[in-house]
């Protein structure tokens, strides 16, 4: 199997964009959340019958924050393929920048969930659909809090491992369809005590 390098684009500072070479159908190996380095396999591109591992380029090293998903999808040159946060580092699983506690959160007993990307910040699966949460509710680790779109692809942003003690959510910082950046904080958590 020969190998491509994705194609890559910054547009937000930290981020880059990695983009299909070819047109094709891709089959992503990587997962959200994931640490990548440059070499590393992103997927599999089958181009008429020939198959081609698609490589993270030279210097592009980071955590996966936004993916096309792990389904086989038909893609065109330059289909965004995933978005990594350059540099960041893996902490028991979690994106980097999708948790942060800043002083005034620490010191108030709260844990900040943050959008590792930008896009749009959907608080529902579905139109018309109940929310995944509201203020109150009780949380297990895993658990979808909210979705982040970016070019039609819906990342969801969960409930860590590290809130197990802080599980019920204080505040919900934004509304339904509005557009977040990068770091911006969406929920907060406190303990339930």
């Amino acid at each position: 199997m020969q190998s491509l390098a994705a194609l890559s684009a910054s547009d937000a500072p930290g981020i880059v964009q990695l983009s299909c070479p070819a047109v094709g159908v891709f089959r992503s190996r990587h997962l959200m959340g994931e640490a990548l380095e440059p070499g590393d396999a992103l997927g599999v591109l089958s181009v008429l019958n020939r198959r081609y591992e698609i490589r993270i380029p030279a210097g592009m090293g980071g955590v996966v924050v936004a993916s096309i998903g792990s389904e086989t999808h038909g893609v065109g040159y330059g289909s965004l393929l995933a978005s990594l946060k350059l540099g960041a580092t893996v902490q028991a699983g979690v994106p980097a920048g999708a948790l942060a506690g800043g002083s005034e959160a620490e010191a108030a007993g709260e844990l900040l969930i943050r959008s590792p990307i930008d896009g749009i910040y959907y608080s529902s699966p579905e139109p018309g659909a109940a929310p995944f949460v509201v203020v109150g509710d009780r949380l297990s680790a895993g658990q979808v809090l909210a979705l982040i779109e970016v070019m039609k692809t819906f990342n969801p942003i969960r409930c860590p491992a590290e809130a197990a003690a802080k599980c019920i959510v204080s505040r919900i910082e934004v509304r339904d369809h509005q557009e977040v950046r990068s770091g911006q904080v969406l929920i907060a958590l406190a303990s339930p005590d």
